[in-house]
């Protein structure tokens, strides 16, 4: 990913989790419904940061809405109503939906990447088994001649040894 994609996706990440944020904080606390739909838009943050950067992505979009969010349920407490046990459960699902996306992203980019290496090193393999059988007809075209040409010369003969060798080398 080139560094001004990243960067912009950074910025959309951001602008988003602020957007939501600014939402609760200028909704009147009455509006439940509102807010609770407010809650549930930072999943497409977290989903995008997930998808995006893997685990330090969700993580980090955790922390972002943790740090921004926690005033706002801090301001909101009403002494551990049906609403602050909610908004407290919700956090925690929140939390687990980023660390098992993240971790889920991480794991299927990495089989990707091992299943990217094992095709190249079989597109390696192929390669060189066509290398090899390439060769393999001309060495034992030079291999019969040498054979043929060994057997013409007699045994005390210099050239022997070379064309000896030049069979073994081709066997």
């Amino acid at each position: 990913m080139n560094g001004n994609r990243k960067w912009l996706k950074m910025g959309a990440l951001a602008l988003m989790i602020t957007l939501i944020v600014c939402l609760h904080y200028l909704t009147l606390e009455e509006k439940h419904y509102h807010h609770a739909f407010y809650r549930m838009l930072f999943y497409f943050p977290l989903l995008l940061g997930s998808f995006w950067f893997g685990m330090k992505g969700s993580i980090f979009v955790f922390g972002a809405v943790f740090i921004l969010y926690v005033p706002y349920v801090i301001l909101a407490w009403q002494g551990f109503s049906v609403q602050d046990f909610d908004r407290l459960l919700e956090g925690g699902l929140y939390l687990m939906i980023a660390l098992v996306t993240g971790w889920l992203v991480e794991r299927e980019r990495k089989r990707s990447r091992a299943l990217l290496e094992a095709k190249s090193l079989a597109a390696v393999g192929k390669t060189v088994s066509e290398v090899a059988h390439d060769m393999k007809n001309p060495l034992m075209a030079i291999g019969g001649f040498a054979n043929q040409a060994a057997r013409s010369l007699k045994k005390n003969d210099p050239n022997r040894k070379k064309l000896e060798l030049v069979l073994r080398e081709t066997s």
